[in-house]
C-alpha cells in the first residue's frame, strides 16, 4: 500500500514489529475478506483484534494463507484477496484445535497451524 493511501501505517507497521521477540521474521500472505473489510484494513491494519466472526478453529486471531485460493475458500469466497507482509515474529506450531485460545504461548509472536483440507468439489 502506498504511503499516500494510508498515511502512517508502514510506521506503525514498524513500531508494531520491533515489539516481536523475532522482529525480522517477515512472510508474504494472503488474507481473504468481503472489499469493505479489506479496504477499513488498509486503512487502519491489523492492529485491532479479529472479529469475532471469523474462522477460530485454532484460536481466536488473524487467518492468513500462503496460498491465495485457501484464503479464498476459507473466507466463503469473498472474491477479494489481500496480499499482505505478516511480520509473525517468533512462531509456535499447534495441531491441536482449540477456539478459547487468545494468544501464543510465552516467548511466541503467532501460532502456526496445519493447513485444512478445503473440501472435494
Amino acid at each position: 500500500v502506498a504511503e499516500e493511501h494510508a498515511p502512517g501505517l508502514t510506521q506503525r507497521f514498524n513500531d508494531c514489529r520491533r515489539l516481536l521477540n523475532e522482529p525480522s521474521l517477515a512472510l508474504r500472505l494472503y488474507y481473504a475478506a468481503p472489499l469493505p473489510v479489506l479496504q477499513e484494513l488498509l486503512l487502519r491494519g491489523f492492529e485491532s483484534p479479529a472479529p469475532e466472526l471469523q474462522e477460530n478453529t485454532y484460536g481466536r486471531g488473524w487467518y492468513f494463507s500462503k496460498f491465495a485460493s485457501y484464503a479464498h475458500h476459507f473466507s466463503d469466497g469473498s472474491g477479494h484477496l489481500l496480499l499482505a507482509l505478516v511480520a509473525v515474529g517468533s512462531t509456535e506450531t499447534v495441531v491441536r484445535r482449540n477456539p478459547s485460545r487468545g494468544a501464543p504461548s510465552e516467548g511466541y509472536d503467532a501460532i502456526i497451524v496445519p493447513g485444512r483440507q478445503t473440501p472435494s468439489r
